[in-house]
């Protein structure tokens, strides 16, 4: 079987001084030193943007406002280089730790011809910010009740085929947010394609343990509404 071609993907929008930019630094470098291209959609000043390129990301301008807009955007992008026979790995860009576990995560790709969507289970979540870890193991549940998998989508990365990219691609929301990728995921499941996980001992980046703050909290609740939301726009439920 031929050597799969990984394109990694993700979106970023940060202010000069936001110390997340950093994080998003390091992931790209890491990107390269793990022989992966990765392709960004930002929506941040051109300073930014810069930088962002100098670290060794493919970095577009992002061409609408929107959350979704802007995923399916760098997953057009993250296409293109992946080819029709690819694999495309989204990941959130401060997320830097998890770059080393995606030749791990992507082994079933070349066991499994038929398989199209692989979503990491993460060992454990102590390394999170404990208001996070209440959250995402709601969030977890609740892609379990939706959909009938017990998968950890609330981890973050998803990692498919190219000939499932549609999935992404065509959804539109509403609302359009952090469900533009947990719908997607949730249809592959409940239409019968192939979608399995693989279980990695992810670390979360330490710098992200200083999140553990009221806007966080808020942050983490509208993710739970927004597509708790979503489940019922989008998936027939009882």
């Amino acid at each position: 079987m031929p050597k799969l071609n990984i394109v990694l993907a993700t979106t970023t929008w940060y202010s000069p001084d936001n110390p997340r930019l950093s994080l998003a630094l390091k992931m790209a470098r890491e990107a390269g030193t793990n022989g992966y291209p990765l392709v960004v959609v930002d929506n941040s000043v051109e300073e930014v943007r810069q930088t962002i390129q100098k670290a060794g990301a493919i970095v577009h301008p992002q061409a609408e406002r929107g959350m979704g807009k802007s995923r399916r955007q760098v997953f057009r992008e993250a296409l293109r280089l992946a080819g029709p026979n690819g694999i495309v790995v989204w990941l959130e860009p401060e997320k830097y730790t998890f770059v080393p576990l995606i030749a791990k995560v992507c082994e079933p790709f070349e066991q499994n011809p038929d398989l199209d969507l692989v979503i990491p289970r993460r060992r454990s979540l102590e390394t999170y910010p404990i208001m996070q870890q209440h959250a995402e193991e709601l969030g977890r549940e609740g892609f379990r009740l939706a959909t009938g998998r017990a998968l950890d989508i609330w981890a973050g990365p998803a990692v498919f085929r190219a000939r499932v990219a549609h999935y992404y691609l065509d959804y539109k929301g509403p609302p359009d947010r952090w469900d533009s990728l947990v719908i997607p995921a949730a249809l592959m499941v409940t239409t019968g394609r192939k979608v399995d996980e693989v279980v990695v001992d992810y670390h979360h980046p330490p710098e992200q343990l200083e999140e553990n703050t009221f806007p966080f909290y808020e942050k983490r609740i509208e993710q739970l509404t927004v597509i708790t939301e979503s489940y019922r726009n989008h998936l027939n439920l009882n």
